[in-house]
This record gives C-alpha cells, sequence and structure tokens, in this order.
C-alpha cells in the first residue's frame, strides 16, 4: 500500500494516463493511401512527415540527454534532482512533451487520419494540464523556478 501511495504521490496517474493516451494513437487506424496519389503529393506528405518526426526525435533527445540524473517519467521532481535551465530548456520549459507532440503529428499526418489527429489533438491538451502540474511542483522544489518559468515558454518558443 505505501508503494502505491508513493507512485500516486509522485503523479503516476499522469503516467499512466499519458501511456494509454500514446498506445491509442499508435493503434489509430490509418487511412492514407498515399499510392493513389500524384508523386508530387506523396512526396509532400512524406516531407512534412520526415520534417515532423525528426523535429520530434531531435528535441526529445536534446532534452533527455540535458536533463540527465533529473530525468523520470513522473511529473514530481526528483529528491536528487537539480533544476536544468540550459540547452534545449533555456527557451522551452517542457521540450520533451514537445517532442512527443510533435512525434503524434508525424504520426497522425503520416496515417493521414482523423483519429490519430484528435488523438494528438488529446495528447496536447493532456500534456498542457500535466505540464501545469509539474510546474507547481518544480515551484515547491526550487525557488529559482518561478523566476525562469517568466523567462520561458511551456512548449514552443515565442509562441506558447
Amino acid at each position: 500500500m505505501a508503494m502505491m501511495h508513493r507512485f500516486v504521490a509522485r503523479g503516476g496517474l499522469w503516467v499512466i494516463v499519458q501511456a494509454v493516451l500514446l498506445l491509442a494513437l499508435v493503434l489509430a487506424p490509418g487511412a492514407a493511401d498515399t499510392a493513389s496519389w500524384s508523386m508530387p503529393w506523396r512526396a509532400a506528405h512524406l516531407a512534412v512527415t520526415l520534417l515532423l518526426a525528426s523535429g520530434g526525435t531531435v528535441v526529445l533527445l536534446a532534452a533527455a540527454l540535458r536533463l540527465g540524473a533529473s530525468l523520470t517519467p513522473f511529473p514530481a521532481p526528483l529528491a536528487t534532482g537539480q533544476l536544468v535551465t540550459s540547452g534545449v530548456y533555456r527557451l522551452v520549459r517542457h521540450p520533451i512533451y514537445a517532442g512527443i507532440i510533435l512525434l503524434a503529428l508525424a504520426l497522425a499526418w503520416s496515417r493521414f487520419a482523423l483519429p490519430a489527429a484528435l488523438l494528438s489533438v488529446a495528447l496536447l491538451a493532456f500534456f498542457d494540464r500535466k505540464a501545469r502540474r509539474e510546474e507547481r511542483w518544480l515551484s515547491e522544489r526550487y525557488p529559482d523556478y518561478p523566476a525562469y518559468r517568466q523567462r520561458s515558454w511551456r512548449f514552443v518558443p515565442w509562441l506558447y
């Protein structure tokens, strides 16, 4: 029972919902039958897919590497963690979420399917809520976090 309480206290329910949303996105039916598209449309479709997927991968990996030992799947910061505000975190407070959203959009676009697109939007809304909760925990844990929050963006520099 104590382990379950610790799991929930660290934000484990957020992790479960995130996993369910990601699994639903991966399993969502696709509709794209690009074989019937003209070559320019197929090339454009592939280019957008690759741009979103590579951008998401680069952002996600850069953020995870920058966090190092502070990386955790839970929204509550580690007791031994440190506030990271350099690298990709200099501009964006939640680049891992941003990278996952870009990958979700790449998957939805590659399938050209409404269910995957809707799940990508649901994932964005979920990450926005999760990030807000995480920011409350980070503010409690790190005295410098509120100032960092004022000078950075949540997911997309100069936009949001």
